[in-house]
């Protein structure tokens, strides 16, 4: 026997007096039949998550894992779960980073000198360092000689043993930069590099590098994603212009086996796959300026780390 469907009944307008006179004999029915026919849309309607009218205020923490976990210091992850974010566990900013917390290490400018956390390598200071601060942060400032080529920075020494770690442990670094007064007449480099070769006064970098980039004399206005591997060299702009006296968190990681992502300031990555270092290259950090005329030229250094093997992913 086929479904009877029932069809909506259209009142008329005008209403006749036959029309009122059957609305008020079954006003009862008609109200029930109406609210058992709203009660069954509310039932069934889906929510809009993107109404002011659907949703309002904050789901309770209860509603994800019963809240377990769940506090001011953690988030919820896409697995399912209340987790920490690295640097986030109270302590120490770079607790999980180095010993029973993870692979990896930082480098800590503070303005007094040059630290470090779980790094087998004291980092080597270039050119005058002097302490500096801002309403933001505090930073240990370098400064080039008033002579062309000259540089300043730190990094994390050249030779065997600064072979800290590979691109394939899907490494993640992140330096906290600051410009100085002048970016004009100028190279810098800040990034990953091979152990055996430091950034020099060039636009082509050391082989197997994965680095940020900027160079007047290249006629650079951005920040350059610049990888190489043992001979070819790939420049990727990454969009973020370069201006002085501005703090830059700059990031460099492992996307998979074959692409390496940069990004400024927590913005959309520029992702590589060209020219990247050899897999098994023996790689450190180094955070380097160039003056390329004869005044004096700084870069502002605040920390640094690098994460990689399973801390790393």
């Amino acid at each position: 026997m086929a479904e009877r469907v029932r069809k909506p009944y259209a009142i008329q307008w005008p209403v006749s007096q036959r029309t009122i006179e059957a609305i008020d004999r079954n006003f009862d029915e008609i109200f029930r039949r109406l609210s058992l026919e709203q009660d069954v849309v509310a039932a069934v309607k889906p929510i809009d998550l993107g109404s002011d009218q659907d949703v309002t205020g904050n789901l309770s923490v209860q509603h994800l894992n019963g809240g377990a976990g769940a506090s001011d210091t953690t988030f919820w992850r896409g697995d399912g779960t209340w987790a920490t974010p690295p640097g986030a566990s109270g302590g120490s900013p770079w607790e999980g980073i180095a010993g029973a917390g993870g692979n990896g290490f930082a480098i800590l400018t503070h303005p007094s000198g040059l630290s470090n956390v779980g790094s087998p390598t004291t980092p080597t200071s270039v050119g005058t360092a002097s302490s500096a601060h801002d309403a933001t942060d505090s930073f240990r400032s370098f400064a080039t000689g008033a002579t062309a080529g000259a540089s300043a920075g730190w990094h994390l020494g050249i030779g065997a043993g600064s072979d800290h770690f590979r691109r394939e442990q899907t490494f993640d670094a992140t330096f906290i930069i600051k410009t100085g007064s002048s970016v004009a007449n100028c190279r810098i480099w800040v990034g990953v590099r091979q152990n055996a070769a430091n950034f020099t006064n060039v636009d082509d970098g050391p082989a197997h590098h994965a680095a940020f980039r900027f160079s007047t004399v290249a006629g650079d206005a951005t920040w350059k994603a610049s990888t190489k591997d043992a001979t070819s060299q790939t420049v990727t702009d990454t969009g973020a212009t370069v201006q002085p006296s501005t703090i830059y968190v700059l990031r460099i990681r492992t996307v998979d086996a074959a692409t390496v992502g940069f990004s400024v300031n927590g913005s959309a990555e520029t992702q590589v796959t060209a020219t990247l270092p050899a897999a098994t290259q023996g790689l450190t950090i180094s955070c380097l300026i160039f003056t390329t005329e004869a005044v004096t030229k700084s870069i502002l250094s605040s920390r640094a780390s690098v994460r990689f093997g399973q801390a790393g992913r």
